[in-house]
């Protein structure tokens, strides 16, 4: 499934150079000061609902964590006939690696999930805030047995009641040139507890730009597209400034390697660590990953590892990898990630599934 060429990502096999970017003032990608290496318990990979894919989380007010799917029926079904839904959320419960999915919006009519699905699409990112789950859904799929429209859309949607009925927006992300699309929400605690401000921030991308830009919005107005401001650069006193258009968004993190595409940056805040930890497909594919981190959300981005086949996983698409903040341990070294990816050929579903392994950082002078 050719999504979003990008997400959570995170490797295995050595690490390698990289170049510098300069665009519009990007630093250069330096070695980080604080993550040194990252290993990957591949040997007791975690494998659940074959045949969907994707799996944006946040944790839940109620203690959970709460998650989407695409193309398959979720925890209780199959890829092909049982359950299929084109959008799926579910909850999960218990601690890695003994967790449990429910499926909580799909396919009632058969049985599959606790409240029917009522519209398609696809889940890239997830949220909770004041009770309340938001969901960036984009229009891959949203229309079973049409076209997807052209140029593809993401809309937002939020649930009151735990994922058991949703509400879509209005208004539309529309992937057209010089316009945001995106976005990947950057997630803190429990119920986005821990955030260190009022705002929600989202990451996204500039179609036709290179590179990674952040937005912010009022945790009280998510709703609200015309609420939502862009990172514009440091000011002359060095703190962020501000800005509601677009075309005033000046890129976090630029690819030096990359053309300009519809990207999107994913990030996830380790709190034991004071470190955002943002993953980087750095040529659309699962094996070719970065993994980098900042002290702040507008960096200065540092290159904690890369690799050329992260998990002897090779060429498949990469689609989406999450980093529960609830699975990261008490020290920030340890983490839990759910990851999928596309399919060689049809028959090759090793990782079109909810995939689940431990990673351990390495920190310098440790």
């Amino acid at each position: 499934m050719r999504l979003i060429t990008l997400f959570l990502v995170l490797a295995l096999l050595g690490p390698r150079g990289v170049g510098a970017s300069t665009e519009r003032g990007v630093p250069a990608t330096q070695p980080s000061p604080v993550i040194v290496g990252v290993t990957w318990d591949f040997d007791h990979r975690v494998r659940r609902a074959h045949g969907s894919d994707l799996w944006p989380v946040t944790w839940g007010a109620d203690g959970d964590i709460y998650t989407g799917w695409g193309d398959g029926g979720g925890f209780e079904g199959d890829s092909d006939t049982r359950g299929r839904v084109s959008l799926g959320f579910a909850g999960i419960s218990g601690m890695p690696p003994d967790v449990t999915g429910r499926n909580i919006w799909g396919d009632h009519q058969h049985g599959f999930a606790q409240h029917q699905a009522t519209f398609g699409g696809k889940p890239v990112s997830m949220l909770c805030v004041d009770g309340v789950l938001y969901a960036f859904i984009t229009s891959w799929g949203a229309f079973p047995g049409r076209p997807n429209p052209n140029p593809p859309e993401s809309r937002l949607a939020w649930s009151a009641d735990g994922g058991a009925n949703w509400t879509q927006s209005n208004w539309k992300l529309t992937q057209s040139a010089g316009n945001f699309y995106g976005g990947t929400f950057i997630n803190f605690g429990r119920d986005y507890a821990g955030a260190p401000d009022s705002f929600v921030y989202v990451c996204g991308a500039i179609t036709g730009r290179r590179g990674a830009v952040l937005a912010r919005v009022g945790k009280d107005r998510i709703r609200e597209i015309g609420a939502y401001e862009f990172f514009a650069g440091p000011g002359a006193d060095g703190k962020p400034t501000w800005k509601g258009e677009p075309a005033s968004a000046r890129p976090v993190f630029v690819d030096p390697d990359r053309p300009p595409s519809e990207v999107l940056f994913s990030v996830v805040y380790d709190a034991p660590l004071h470190r955002y930890l943002a993953t980087w497909s750095h040529d659309g594919t699962v094996g070719s990953l970065w993994l980098l981190d900042a002290p702040q959300l507008w960096g200065p981005w540092t290159v904690a590892a890369t690799y050329d086949n992260w998990g002897h996983f090779g060429r498949r698409e990469a689609l989406l990898w999450s980093i529960p903040t609830k699975w990261i341990s008490a020290d920030g070294k340890t983490l839990w990630c759910i990851f999928s990816a596309g399919r060689l050929r049809p028959d090759d579903s090793l990782l079109d599934s909810f995939n689940l392994v431990r990673a351990s950082l390495k920190l310098n002078n440790f």
